[in-house]
């Protein structure tokens, strides 16, 4: 369940669009190494992510959290997610208005 839980974070940041130049506006991170942890980080290129893990009855870890974006498209997309003892569950919100002027290249 562990190695599940430090995959999914590994998709997480290699999911992430490099951008250059964009700097760290905020970055908290409350992790001693046991137990429970918090952490948040905002850049100024408007890409967020944060995330909270619990030990559940002192066994399985349960993680909680999200992570946005702004596309080339113009719109601001959100994913939430929860990972736990059923599995990684996670719901992609799409905000704002299209640029109709971008296109994909097939």
């Amino acid at each position: 369940m562990k190695l599940f839980v430090v995959l999914c974070f590994v998709a997480v940041a290699c999911a992430a669009p490099p951008y250059e130049g964009a700097q760290v506006l905020r970055y908290e991170n409350d992790n001693i190494g046991i137990g429970s942890y918090r952490y948040v980080v905002e850049q100024s290129d408007g890409t967020q992510q944060e995330a909270v893990g619990e030990l559940k009855n002192g066994e399985a870890v349960v993680v909680k959290g999200s992570y946005s974006w702004n596309a080339p498209d113009g719109l601001r997309y959100v994913v939430t997610y929860e990972a736990d003892e059923l599995g990684y569950r996670s719901t992609i919100d799409k905000q704002g208005v299209a640029n109709t002027k971008y296109t994909s290249v097939a």
